[in-house]
């Protein structure tokens, strides 16, 4: 109980040495705790904004990918192997009249190694 007295007495002494600010100190403290929390909160949807538009753009106009393949890599491609195990013709995302027919070497690559066998 004597401990209890001592703290109080110690704690009402050192909060008597405490300068309190004043209400125009707490006013002014506050505002400028406010106006920098705005201030900041605008430089980052800022730099949101820009790096949003910014990624946007990227992606929309593909930057580093080939607009077209030249018809030397495209002319040959071999779609049959999209076509279901059923042979309906249909691939998946693929009408069957797009898919491509085997080319003619292809064919007789084919026919040559069952032939040889």
């Amino acid at each position: 109980m004597e401990n209890n007295k001592s703290f109080m007495k110690e704690t009402k002494s050192e909060l008597k040495k405490v300068i309190w600010p004043t209400k125009q100190q707490v006013i002014n403290g506050t505002a400028t705790v406010i106006a920098m929390v705005v201030i900041v909160g605008i430089i980052i949807a800022v730099f949101d904004a820009a790096s949003n538009f910014t990624i946007r753009k990227i992606v929309e106009t593909d930057i580093g990918v080939a607009e077209e393949l030249p018809d030397e890599y495209t002319e040959n491609i071999d779609l049959s192997d999209l076509i279901s195990a059923e042979g309906t013709g249909d691939a998946e995302g693929v009408e069957s009249s797009e898919v491509a027919e085997p080319s003619e070497t292809a064919e007789t690559t084919t026919n040559e190694g069952t032939a040889e066998s």
